[in-house]
């Protein structure tokens, strides 16, 4: 660019674009000193505007023959914009007299109609690709509280297989006790047997009295391995629901995940179809 002391300077990292800039150019730069767009008139007084430096770059063009071209997709009159294709479709049209005339001007119709259209089905995509965020956030927000669930339910399930293991535990203890004890009542009553083959009172009583004592602890031990089977089968009882109910959850796991895979595909056409019709 030309300063005010007429010096011809060259910012940022341009050089190949400033080599194609002659003396009769204007170069625009933007805060961060950055080049923006460019004014350039050739020798040959070629007018050349160009834009958006850094990304993909647009260019007017009025060349000294009188040719006018850009690389933008569309020109615009007001709100009324037509595109490469409109132009063709109306350059094929051998327009001459009063009937091509009313051919003229149906294949403006149709361009308009064409344009119209086209917002319509814009704006149907907006919509469509509004709806679907929508759809998207709430599978979302289902799919992690079924995460959270399934996560909830397997610690659960591990509180429940202690349960189990210590009700085992229990239970294993009970039956060896009530396995001596029946071994001890089962002595008893031998010594009882050979006390009342010998006749001796005291041994009689003595031996009557272990033995009662030994059915005795017997019953109580009998007690103890019932109380340990039922809470055994309340143990295993409760671990089976849990299973059971983490097969579901992980199922409605598994179909959320689905969903919101299908909803994300739909989320990218949506946006492929705004885009399309965009451009």
């Amino acid at each position: 660019m030309f300063s005010a002391n007429g010096k011809y300077t060259i910012k940022e990292n341009y050089e190949n674009d400033i080599k194609k800039i002659n003396k009769n150019s204007q170069l625009f730069y933007d805060a961060e000193g950055a080049l923006r767009a460019s004014i350039m008139i050739s020798e040959y007084g070629d007018f050349n505007l160009s834009t958006n430096y850094g990304s993909v770059k647009q260019n007017l063009t009025f060349n000294s023959d009188g040719t006018l071209k850009t690389t933008g997709s569309r020109m615009c009159f007001d709100d009324v914009c037509i595109n490469k294709d409109d132009i063709l479709k109306l350059k094929q049209m051998k327009v001459s007299g009063n009937n091509n005339s009313s051919e003229a001007i149906q294949a403006g119709n149709k361009v308009a109609a064409t344009e119209a259209a086209r917002n319509n089905a814009l704006q149907s995509a907006i919509e469509s690709k509004g709806s679907v965020d929508t759809t998207v956030k709430q599978l979302e927000d289902a799919k992690i509280a079924a995460d959270q669930a399934v996560a909830e339910a397997l610690l659960s399930q591990s509180d429940a297989q202690q349960l189990v293991e210590s009700a085992k535990s229990v239970k294993q203890t009970a039956d060896s006790e009530v396995e001596t004890a029946t071994t001890i009542v089962e002595n008893a009553q031998k010594e009882l047997d050979e006390a009342s083959d010998s006749g001796d009172t005291n041994r009689i009583e003595t031996a009557q009295n272990t033995k009662n004592t030994a059915d005795s602890n017997l019953e109580s031990f009998k007690d103890s391995q019932s109380a340990a089977q039922q809470s055994l089968d309340t143990a295993l009882a409760e671990k089976n629901a849990i299973d059971s109910t983490i097969a579901s959850l992980t199922q409605s796991q598994v179909q959320a995940g689905q969903e919101l895979d299908q909803a994300k595909i739909k989320q990218i056409e949506a946006a492929n179809a705004i885009t399309r019709l965009s451009n």
